[in-house]
């Protein structure tokens, strides 16, 4: 896999990458996750602060699971992110066309910022 996780303390691993989403496990405190994808929240909204990341976890103590573990949520960091390297996964999901697209990043400073990226600015 190509990111893993460790927590300090116990975190929620949810069906969806946001709080609302129901809980279907626990990663134990000083236990370690992987897992194939990075979600990273665009925008600020009710529920995410723009550069939040969530993990999609594939594997979570030694077994196969399908959920997510917030890495940072509404700015605060909740678990240590290792990427290991190597291709992202390919997504199941078809593009039909792109009609924007926009990057968050984080500056050396520790800011996050967002760049619409397409069509060209």
């Amino acid at each position: 896999m190509r990111y893993t996780i460790t927590s300090g303390f116990a975190m929620s691993l949810r069906s969806g990458h946001t709080v609302s989403a129901g809980k279907i496990g626990t990663l134990e405190q000083g236990k370690s996750a992987k897992g194939d994808e990075l979600w990273i929240a665009a925008q600020t909204t009710s529920s995410a602060q723009a550069g939040d990341k969530w993990l999609h976890v594939k594997d979570l103590n030694g077994q196969a699971v399908d959920g997510w573990i917030a890495v940072i949520h509404l700015g605060k960091v909740y678990c240590n992110l290792v990427d290991n390297g190597g291709a992202p996964q390919p997504s199941n999901d078809s593009v039909k066309r792109v009609i924007k697209a926009v990057i968050t990043y984080e500056t050396e400073g520790g800011e996050i910022k967002t760049k619409e990226v397409f069509p060209a600015p």
